[in-house]
């Protein structure tokens, strides 16, 4: 059965003209079981192979990309493509291609020229799943938040996209309150992996930075889901804390030059150095007993 399945899957692929007709197809004939199994076959073969053919890898996942990103497509049929898709990370990036300046006024969903239809298509199976999946079955989704990690990590206008979806800036326009408040609640209900990899995926976002991203969600023990892993830690270029642009170059701040304040000699008192004689007013007088002695004493005194 499942090697009758993988011609099929590289027929469609290789049918790219017909994509839409076939996805219809799949549709009225109830035929998604194949698809689902042939690509849960190409995860495994590229999930755990060391060497594997790059030009199909690439294939598939960029009909893997068109099939999250289609209106007619089984959700369950896009959770396992979202799946092969984390098995192939070098394969994401061709998913958010740049324009060419002739084809930028024909693209439907863009970013500083930048195709963001599969990203948005991501975030848009998200927010539709996160509102009516069960709790239990919520642990399907960690394919797409994996997915959104190994894209921000790379790729900068993805990063920048998803942060202005999702994290409260200067254009509150495009901020997606429905999504962010889901994800938050995700973070905040759920004990299980996916809730971390909704952490993390936050985390980039906030600029790895976790006094951001515990201000920008409100969960004070959001930290508690991070990885233990050193590696996300580390700043990566344009996770600047003093600007929301990243293209912004730091400026450079010359050194104060600070005044030098003059110090007062100090005193050098010699113990050797004699003391200095006192005067007259200074010395103390010494006083004679006949007139610390008290009247009476001395009239006692002198009658013995």
């Amino acid at each position: 059965m499942v090697v009758q399945t993988l011609p099929w899957a590289v027929e469609v692929i290789d049918d790219d003209e017909n994509w839409d007709e076939n996805v219809e197809s799949l549709v009225i004939f109830q035929s998604f079981e194949m698809a689902i199994t042939a690509l849960e076959v190409l995860h495994h073969l590229h999930m755990y192979a060391e060497i594997f053919n790059m030009v199909f890898a690439q294939k598939c996942a960029d009909e893997c990309g068109k099939i999250i990103e289609s209106n007619f497509v089984d959700d369950d049929l896009k959770r396992v493509a979202a799946r092969f898709l984390t098995a192939v990370p070098a394969c994401l990036l061709p998913l958010c291609p740049k324009i060419p300046d002739s084809e930028a006024s024909n693209a439907i969903i863009s970013y500083e020229n930048y195709e963001m239809k599969f990203v948005a298509a991501v975030l848009k199976y998200l927010s539709k799943k996160l509102e009516d999946t069960d709790p239990v079955e919520i642990r399907l989704l960690t394919s797409f938040f994996v997915v959104l990690i190994l894209l921000c990590t790379k790729h900068k206008q993805v990063r920048r996209y998803c942060r202005s979806k999702l994290i409260p800036s200067n254009n509150p326009a495009a901020l997606d309150k429905e999504l962010r408040y889901k994800i938050i609640k995700l973070i905040l209900t759920a004990k299980n992996f996916c809730a971390k990899q909704a952490a993390e995926f936050l985390f980039i976002l906030c600029k790895r930075s976790v006094s951001k991203l515990i201000k920008d969600t409100g969960v004070k023990h959001v930290a508690e889901l991070l990885p233990d892993n050193k590696d996300i830690y580390r700043k990566r270029e344009g996770d600047s804390e003093d600007s929301d642009d990243e293209n912004k170059k730091p400026k450079k701040v010359e050194p104060e030059t600070k005044k030098e304040i003059p110090k007062k000699p100090a005193k050098s008192v010699s113990k050797l150095a004699p003391r200095e004689a006192k005067t007259e007013e200074t010395k103390t007088k010494k006083i004679p007993k006949s007139e610390i002695v008290p009247e009476m004493v001395r009239k006692y005194s002198s009658k013995i």
